[in-house]
């Protein structure tokens, strides 16, 4: 608990002209990784991800998909995960999707100090262990 403390206060160092740099130019980045994934896939449309074209993309490679009960794609990161292991081909957009979902950098806690600092809650899994917000957390969307 002491250790937990002092990261806790301590916090951890974050190059903040770079984190700017980054939330400045996200969009733009963003654009750039889905246009060098997309260029297999051809799923993308604006920056949205459009799911009959990924219907029509699994039908031209011949690859069965799980369906939900409505009987439209399911597109859960586990799903994924499990299909891309099945066929790697599907690993770059399965990649790519869970990415950009995760890297949220606008809300991370950064103090005056250029430190991020977060509650790490100490022992909420049931395992044991810390549990910090993933969105807060400078290493919450990497774990």
């Amino acid at each position: 608990m002491a250790a937990v403390g002092i990261v806790e206060n301590n916090g951890i160092p974050v190059d903040v002209g770079l984190r700017m740099q980054l939330v400045k130019h996200w969009p733009a980045i963003k654009r750039g990784l889905i246009e060098v994934v997309d260029a297999d896939f051809g799923v993308d449309e604006h920056g949205r991800f459009v799911v009959a074209k990924f219907a029509a993309f699994l039908s031209s490679r011949g690859i069965p998909w799980p369906r939900l009960p409505s009987g439209a794609i399911a597109l859960d990161d586990e799903t994924l995960r499990t299909q891309a292991r099945a066929y790697p081909v599907i690993s770059p957009l399965r990649e790519l999707r869970h990415s950009l979902g995760q890297l949220r950098l606008n809300e991370l806690t950064i103090g005056p100090d250029g430190r991020n600092r977060t509650l790490l809650s100490t022992f909420r899994a049931k395992t044991g262990r810390n549990q910090p917000s993933n969105s807060r957390f400078i290493f919450g969307p990497f774990v």
